[in-house]
């Protein structure tokens, strides 16, 4: 199904963005923070505009990106930084309920944010739980590699040093 335009959107200050519902009563704010450089993760919070009351807020190592599907209906595909595994979280404001990953039964709106952090979980144990663990190499190459690495950086800033004192010095 494709997502309805928002009514608005845009930012208002530095680190910022907002989406408006379709209409005009709802607002997704996104905070963004650097966590590394040019990594930025936008943690979203969901406001009624006529109470400016605060529906749903997620802390600063959440990720998320909306698209509305209703006045009062939109997903937040959800991610957890550092670890980066994802969920859809499926918003129906009306019934004040969110559905996580299309599972069978629909959280309050008050749980939301734990029901996201534990399928969250879920996901992470999953995915290492699947993923093979390999020994990092310790080979008698890896460490030669290393020392001839070293001792060639060290004779280049030996070098440099010499030139620029050579230089310096005006070849006295």
């Amino acid at each position: 199904m494709a997502g309805l335009a928002p009514s608005a959107s845009g930012t208002d200050r530095p680190n910022h963005r907002y989406s408006v519902s379709p209409d005009g009563t709802v607002r997704i704010d996104f905070d963004a923070n650097e966590m590394r450089m040019s990594l930025w993760v936008e943690n979203p919070t969901v406001r009624d505009l006529a109470s400016g009351k605060v529906l749903f807020s997620l802390g600063w190592d959440y990720d998320a990106a909306e698209s509305w599907i209703g006045a009062h209906n939109f997903t937040l595909y959800v991610r957890h930084y550092p670890d980066g595994n994802g969920v859809l979280a499926t918003f129906d404001l009306d019934a004040g309920t969110v559905r996580i990953d299309g599972e069978e039964g629909a959280v309050p709106l008050a749980g939301a944010e734990a029901a996201i952090e534990a399928a969250l979980g879920r996901r992470y144990t999953a995915a290492r739980a699947a993923a093979p663990v390999a020994a990092p190499s310790r080979g008698a190459k890896g460490g030669l590699l290393r020392l001839a690495l070293f001792l060639l950086t060290a004779l280049v800033l030996i070098a440099g040093i010499g030139a620029a004192a050579y230089w310096y010095t005006g070849g006295r």
